[in-house]
Protein backbone atom coordinates (compact mmCIF):
# COMPACT_ATOMS: atom_id res chain seq x y z
CA UNK A 1 0.00 0.00 0.00
CA UNK A 2 2.61 2.52 1.02
CA UNK A 3 4.53 1.75 -2.76
CA UNK A 4 1.24 2.61 -3.98
CA UNK A 5 1.18 6.00 -2.65
CA UNK A 6 4.37 6.50 -3.62
CA UNK A 7 4.05 5.76 -7.09
CA UNK A 8 0.63 7.59 -7.09
CA UNK A 9 2.67 10.96 -5.39
CA UNK A 10 5.78 10.78 -7.84
CA UNK A 11 3.12 10.43 -10.73
CA UNK A 12 1.13 13.74 -9.19
CA UNK A 13 4.27 15.56 -8.68
CA UNK A 14 5.53 14.47 -12.54
CA UNK A 15 2.22 15.89 -13.51
CA UNK A 16 3.01 19.32 -11.68
CA UNK A 17 6.28 19.76 -13.17
CA UNK A 18 5.12 18.86 -16.91
CA UNK A 19 2.21 21.64 -16.34
CA UNK A 20 4.67 24.48 -15.81
CA UNK A 21 6.86 23.86 -19.28
CA UNK A 22 5.17 25.45 -22.68
CA UNK A 23 6.71 24.89 -25.53
CA UNK A 24 7.11 27.74 -28.00
CA UNK A 25 6.09 25.37 -30.61
CA UNK A 26 3.05 25.17 -29.51
CA UNK A 27 2.67 28.43 -29.45
CA UNK A 28 3.41 28.49 -33.15
CA UNK A 29 7.41 29.17 -33.08
CA UNK A 30 8.65 26.72 -36.19
CA UNK A 31 12.55 26.88 -35.06
CA UNK A 32 13.26 26.93 -38.94
CA UNK A 33 15.51 29.66 -38.70
CA UNK A 34 13.94 32.55 -41.56
CA UNK A 35 10.35 32.55 -39.68
CA UNK A 36 10.32 35.31 -37.53
CA UNK A 37 9.55 32.97 -34.13
CA UNK A 38 9.11 35.83 -31.33
CA UNK A 39 5.41 36.33 -31.15
CA UNK A 40 5.06 32.75 -30.37
CA UNK A 41 8.06 33.25 -27.72
CA UNK A 42 5.89 35.98 -26.55
CA UNK A 43 2.54 34.24 -26.36
CA UNK A 44 4.47 31.16 -24.82
CA UNK A 45 5.77 33.41 -22.06
CA UNK A 46 2.46 35.42 -21.54
CA UNK A 47 0.57 32.18 -20.98
CA UNK A 48 3.32 30.85 -18.35
CA UNK A 49 3.16 34.33 -16.56
CA UNK A 50 -0.25 34.34 -16.31
CA UNK A 51 -0.42 30.88 -14.63
CA UNK A 52 1.86 31.89 -12.03
CA UNK A 53 5.31 31.27 -13.56
CA UNK A 54 7.09 28.33 -15.38
CA UNK A 55 9.49 27.20 -17.62
CA UNK A 56 9.64 28.39 -21.77
CA UNK A 57 11.21 25.07 -23.19
CA UNK A 58 13.03 25.71 -26.51
CA UNK A 59 13.50 22.08 -28.31
CA UNK A 60 16.54 21.95 -30.77
CA UNK A 61 16.04 24.71 -33.51
CA UNK A 62 16.65 27.88 -34.61
CA UNK A 63 14.48 30.50 -33.55
CA UNK A 64 14.82 33.64 -35.63
CA UNK A 65 13.46 36.61 -33.20
CA UNK A 66 13.41 40.41 -32.65
CA UNK A 67 12.70 41.35 -28.81
CA UNK A 68 11.79 38.64 -26.46
CA UNK A 69 10.12 40.18 -23.51
CA UNK A 70 10.59 38.17 -20.30
CA UNK A 71 7.87 38.33 -17.30
CA UNK A 72 8.73 37.56 -13.47
CA UNK A 73 8.80 33.88 -12.63
CA UNK A 74 10.03 32.69 -16.07
CA UNK A 75 12.89 30.42 -16.74
CA UNK A 76 13.59 29.96 -20.89
CA UNK A 77 14.87 26.68 -21.47
CA UNK A 78 17.08 25.88 -24.72
CA UNK A 79 17.63 22.20 -24.73
CA UNK A 80 21.03 21.09 -26.72
CA UNK A 81 20.86 22.41 -30.33
CA UNK A 82 18.25 25.05 -29.36
CA UNK A 83 19.47 28.81 -30.75
CA UNK A 84 17.96 31.94 -30.23
CA UNK A 85 19.03 34.15 -33.16
CA UNK A 86 19.17 37.75 -33.29
CA UNK A 87 16.98 38.74 -36.23
CA UNK A 88 17.96 41.63 -38.90
CA UNK A 89 15.14 44.16 -38.55
CA UNK A 90 13.44 44.92 -41.91
CA UNK A 91 11.72 47.74 -43.20
CA UNK A 92 8.57 47.05 -41.26
CA UNK A 93 9.31 44.69 -38.58
CA UNK A 94 12.17 45.04 -35.86
CA UNK A 95 12.69 45.27 -32.12
CA UNK A 96 11.15 46.77 -29.34
CA UNK A 97 11.17 50.85 -29.60
CA UNK A 98 13.67 52.36 -27.02
CA UNK A 99 12.12 53.66 -24.12
CA UNK A 100 12.40 57.29 -23.48
CA UNK A 101 16.09 58.52 -21.33
CA UNK A 102 17.06 62.08 -19.76
CA UNK A 103 20.55 60.35 -19.87
CA UNK A 104 20.85 59.92 -23.75
CA UNK A 105 23.19 62.74 -24.01
CA UNK A 106 25.58 61.48 -21.36
CA UNK A 107 25.60 57.59 -22.24
CA UNK A 108 26.06 55.35 -25.35
CA UNK A 109 22.73 54.05 -26.75
CA UNK A 110 22.92 50.55 -25.49
CA UNK A 111 23.62 51.47 -21.75
CA UNK A 112 20.47 53.99 -21.98
CA UNK A 113 17.81 51.51 -23.51
CA UNK A 114 16.62 48.25 -23.13
CA UNK A 115 13.30 47.64 -24.43
CA UNK A 116 14.93 47.62 -28.11
CA UNK A 117 16.99 44.73 -27.15
CA UNK A 118 16.45 40.72 -28.27
CA UNK A 119 15.53 39.54 -24.31
CA UNK A 120 14.49 41.99 -21.69
CA UNK A 121 12.80 42.58 -18.98
CA UNK A 122 12.52 45.83 -16.51
CA UNK A 123 12.06 44.93 -12.89
CA UNK A 124 11.22 41.39 -12.63
CA UNK A 125 12.18 38.77 -10.48
CA UNK A 126 12.58 34.90 -10.33
CA UNK A 127 14.07 34.78 -13.81
CA UNK A 128 16.31 32.69 -15.74
CA UNK A 129 18.19 31.66 -18.99
CA UNK A 130 19.21 27.96 -18.56
CA UNK A 131 20.10 24.77 -21.00
CA UNK A 132 22.72 24.05 -23.31
CA UNK A 133 21.77 25.73 -26.51
CA UNK A 134 22.97 29.57 -27.94
CA UNK A 135 22.17 33.11 -27.78
CA UNK A 136 23.59 34.10 -30.84
CA UNK A 137 23.39 38.33 -31.59
CA UNK A 138 23.92 38.03 -35.06
CA UNK A 139 21.17 40.47 -36.10
CA UNK A 140 21.56 43.43 -33.40
CA UNK A 141 22.76 46.53 -34.55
Amino acid sequence: MKRTLLIFALLICTAAVRAGTYNVRDFGATGNGTDIDSPAINRAIEVAAAGGGGTVYFPAGTYASYSIRLQSNITLYLDNGAVILAAYPTQTEGYDAPEPNDYNMYQDFGHSHFKNSLIWGIGLDRIAIRGDGTIDGLGLT
